[in-house]
Formats: C-alpha cells, structure tokens, sequence
C-alpha cells in the first residue's frame, strides 16, 4: 500500500476504514496517534455539512445557526487527517492541542508537478479552525459572530515536495475575552514538519470573532505616526549591485504576460535572455493578473518597489470554498501574491542567469 495511505504500517483515513466516533472515543485514544481522530470524510463532513455528526450530538443545536467556523471546502481543505487531539468539548483551556497531517498531492492542480506554493505550506495548517470550534466558540457565537485570521509570523526553513506528508502540531496559548465574558479572541502557534525535520515555525497567531457591523468598520492596514516617523527613518540602500541583468525594458506585464510566465515562457515576454524552465506558479494558484511598476530604486529601503494587482471575481475558486456560507478571501493566497511577485523581480533583476548551480531551488 503507498505511503500516503498508511502511517507506521497501518491504513489510515481512508473512506472503508472503520473508526469511532470522537464522541465514544477515550480521552487517551484522542491523545495519542494509533487511531485517527477525525479522517478525511468527517474533515470534508465539517467543511462543507454538518457538525453534529463529526463532533456528536451535543453539537447538533449549531447546526441550526446560519454561519459557524468551519474548515475550507474541498477546493482548499489542506488536511488529509487528524491524529491527535488534547482538547475538551465547550472549553476554552489554554494548552489545547490538535496535530493534524496532509499529504501533498503529486501533480496536484495547486502544484502541477512543480513547486509546493508558500500558501499551501502555510494554509495546510488550518485546524486551528476545528481546535477552536470543538471547544465550542459556536455556542457563543450562535452565528451572530464569524473567525477572522488577523496576525501570524512564520519562519521557514525549507520546502516540501508533491508526494511528501506535512505534519503541523498546533497549539491555543491563550483567550482575550469581552465584555460579556464571551470569547472574542484567541491566540495559537504551530511547528510544521516533513519527514521529520522542522519546516515551518508559526508563532503570534491572533484570530478574532466579529459581528458584521464590525466587520464593515474595517479600514484595513492603518499606518500608525508611529509606523509612518519609523519608515521615514530607513536608510535607504543602493539596489545597483544587484541589478546583475536588469530587464529594464519591460517594467508592466499584462494579463497575456503573467499567463504566458505560468506556461514557462519568461523569453517570450521579456526576452531571449531570459529563457528559465520554470513555471512562476500554476494557473489556478495565479494571483497577479497584471504588474503596473517596476521600479529598482523604490520603496523604504530603496531595493525596489513593485505593484501587482489581482481581479477579484466572487464565482472565482476561492471565494466558494472560503468559507461555505461565509466568503472572504483567504490571508494565504494574498500572500501567495507576494511570493510571486518576488520570484518575478529575482528573473527581472538577472539572476537566473548568475546563481548556481540552480537558480529555482
């Protein structure tokens, strides 16, 4: 049997195996790893359905709410099982823990048999969404109230590979509480991990619960005095040392453009010195439709600026399925946007043509 199918020699998660329910479950067989938790149709079932028949009836009245926490749909459901959990139904202990494991689909249409995106290795850690939710935010939220991600530092220190398993060990560290005593925020970290070896480290996680006037108060990133008199301070560097082979003539790149670096094709846009056998990322995971600037010598430190932008379309893949009932634009794809904006300034810049022995690792 392949590998993504058994853990230490046993089948795991699949649709014929046979478990219990979490509900008949002790709390030691939830603790440690010989018996999956929750498998990949309960994960989908808490996505998509139901939560009374994942976490038991004592969960049932939730379902009768319009809105709950809930994973991602099946289009963005980065979880393959749950294997441990350290956590009580309807209480809120700091120290709650939940490990989960996803196994990284090869030539997956995320990935496309090249690399692993940075929002997938961050997003696949999304049950702190199911952590919070079996410890029963939804009682107080009655679906009055829905989670919003605010804050996170993430560490890397590597990558993963189609084919491989991550694992994430997520833990809650702590509640910040309202007025009525309710629970209006928590805070929560992970460790990712594949094949053994740390890959990921997330820490200050922050999420919120918000009632939709509040959240049609937002204002977005605000930059403080303190923010603005802090910028104005940066010393700003001389980005020329840099510029190996500055593709100085293109400096915009269209909807045809960024379509065209996803088929591989950086020569046809920018020039037969810049042939690179690399895909910027796939078509579904594309989120720069267009770059209007290029600019070497902006920004606050002065090693360049550059401005993407996205069409945000509601019948798009990931409004549906982020979240079902509840749609908002997924932090990790936002970021996603970052990354490829970068990897496309390092082939702008020259690089692909100094850096040995291979530029794209």
């Amino acid at each position: 049997m392949g590998k993504l199918l058994e853990r230490n020699g046993v089948p795991v998660a699949t649709k014929n195996l046979k478990k219990k329910p979490v509900w008949e479950m002790t709390k030691e067989e939830q603790k440690n790893d010989t018996d999956v938790v929750f498998d990949f149709d309960e994960l989908l079932e808490f996505a998509e359905g139901d939560i009374g028949p994942v976490f038991g009836p004592k969960f049932s009245i939730i379902d009768n709410y319009s809105r709950r926490v809930r994973l991602p749909a099946r289009e963005y459901l980065l979880v393959s099982r749950v294997t441990k959990m350290d956590a009580e139904p309807n209480q809120f202990r700091i120290g709650a823990t939940m490990t989960t494991e996803y196994d990284l689909p090869v030539n997956g249409e995320l990935s496309e048999g090249g690399d692993i995106p940075w929002a997938i290795l961050v997003e696949s850690g999304q049950c702190d969404l199911m952590l919070i939710s079996y410890m029963g935010i939804d009682f107080q939220c009655k679906g009055n109230r829905v989670y919003r991600l605010l804050d996170t530092t993430l560490t890397f220190y590597g990558v993963a590979y189609e084919g491989e398993t991550l694992t994430y060990d997520i833990k809650v560290n702590g509640f910040a509480k309202g007025p009525g005593g309710e629970v209006s925020m928590f805070f929560f970290s992970y460790d990712c991990y594949c094949n053994g070896r740390l890959l990921i480290e997330m820490r200050n996680g922050a999420a919120g619960f918000f009632d939709d006037e509040t959240l049609a108060q937002g204002k977005g990133v605000i930059h403080t005095k303190g923010d603005l008199l802090k910028r104005s301070k940066i010393v700003k560097q001389d980005v020329k040392p840099f510029m190996v082979e500055p593709c100085t003539h293109k400096t915009k790149f269209t909807e045809a453009d960024m379509q065209a670096l996803v088929d591989k094709k950086w020569d046809q846009v920018m020039g037969r010195n810049y042939f690179l056998d690399y895909k910027l990322t796939t078509k579904k995971m594309l989120m720069i439709d267009r770059v209007t600037h290029i600019i070497p010598n902006g920004g606050a430190y002065g090693l360049g600026l550059l401005i993407g932008e996205k069409i945000l379309d509601p019948d798009h893949w990931y409004f549906p399925c982020h979240f079902v009932k509840d749609q908002v634009m997924a932090g990790s794809l936002v970021s996603d946007g970052c990354s490829q904006l970068l990897k496309l300034y390092m082939v702008w810049l020259g690089f692909l043509n100094k850096v040995e022995p291979d530029f794209k690792k």
